[in-house]
């Protein structure tokens, strides 16, 4: 069997070592993005932000989240704005059992590596695909949840602009100022960015895969309305402990509040309410618990008349005297009367 030519093998390996350099510039730019949005928002925190108050002090913790961040984006950009070109090298190793040294019959090998390129603002998106889950966990602002949440908000805005910023200065900084590396360490530098992404893209494709399923599994949902629950929930017994898709219009300017333990922050509250009416089909109170009540309190938040809708499970509507730990009372005594087609019950829960 002919074994490979060693300067076959050198050039197999000289785009996995780009890779690695890539990796990197992905870790050092998801330190400075996180490290710079944390000690932005506490620092904000601290000094009142959005209507909240002055809270807690930067500590320690803060001052290593700023040292950290500049440092990591100091050396992103010192690298971008003043391309270098890096001698990353090579060489096979041998192993003689326990020990390991280097293989005298191949020398080592030398390849150049840019430090910027605008290929390489695909790699930048995957710092800014990893930080899209702090925007969604800090969807709703202080105004809706309260000032407990107004640090986690404040990241998942930060951290997003930041993730921007970079490859956006990556490319003004290689068209406008004309900050280039020579032709030599340019070439064939998209093969360690395809690469990378042939790495990664099965993983960013399987999630979008299921982001994009449990949202159709949503569409799927039988729509309860005006049209469809003529009647109530009396007449259609049938849909009773299903998931559902609620719309239909506010009754109320905002959202009923439970469980509201900070007295001095009003908003701070873990269970939410919300009465939605759909015409011939009575009312149903749209009732939420932990996280899932921010939704409520945003849906909750607007003008009496305009569409809501909401997905969860349909249930009857349970008698507070019998479940008041499941219900709390909350809204019960602003609801009013109950419709000629009743009022159905609809926990939020997701497909």
């Amino acid at each position: 069997m002919r074994r490979p030519a060693p300067g076959s093998i050198l050039r197999a390996m000289k785009p996995w070592l780009r890779v690695s350099a890539l990796v990197k510039i992905v870790f050092f730019e998801f330190i400075a993005v996180f490290c710079l949005a944390a000690a932005t928002g506490g620092y904000l925190r601290t000094h009142g932000v959005l209507g909240c108050p002055p809270e807690g002090t930067l500590g320690a913790s803060g001052v290593f989240f700023v040292l950290a961040g500049l440092a990591s984006a100091a050396w992103l950009l010192w690298r971008t704005a003043w391309p270098r070109e890096l001698d990353l090298d090579f060489r096979p190793n041998l192993k003689l059992g326990p020990i390991i040294v280097s293989n005298p019959l191949i020398k080592t090998a030398f390849f150049k590596f840019s430090t910027t390129h605008p290929s390489y603002v695909f790699v930048d998106l995957l710092v800014l695909a990893s930080v899209y889950p702090l925007y969604v966990a800090g969807e709703h602002g202080p105004e809706i949840t309260g000032c407990g949440s107004v640090s986690l908000y404040l990241i998942g805005r930060i951290a997003p602009g930041l993730g921007v910023f970079f490859p956006a200065f990556r490319l003004f900084s290689w068209y406008v100022l004309r900050r280039q590396s020579s032709l030599e360490a340019r070439g064939g530098v998209w093969k360690p960015v395809l690469l990378l992404w042939a790495i990664v893209g099965p993983f960013v494709g399987l999630t979008a895969f299921l982001l994009v399923g449990d949202k159709l599994k949503e569409r799927r949902l039988p729509v309860v309305d005006a049209q469809s629950f003529a009647g109530g929930l009396g007449a259609h017994p049938d849909l009773v402990d299903h998931l559902v898709r609620v719309r239909g219009v506010r009754l109320r300017d905002h959202a009923a509040r439970c469980g509201c333990e900070n007295k001095r922050d009003p908003k701070d509250c873990k269970v939410g309410a919300l009465l939605v009416d759909l015409g011939a089909g009575g009312q149903v109170v749209v009732h939420a618990a932990g996280s899932d009540s921010a939704d409520v309190f945003a849906r909750g938040d607007g003008k009496i008349g305009l569409p809501v809708e909401a997905i969860g499970r349909l249930l009857r509507l349970p008698d507070p005297k019998e479940q008041p730990f499941n219900v709390r009372d909350c809204g019960w005594r602003e609801f009013g009367d109950l419709p000629a087609a009743g009022r159905a019950y609809l926990e939020v829960e997701y497909p």
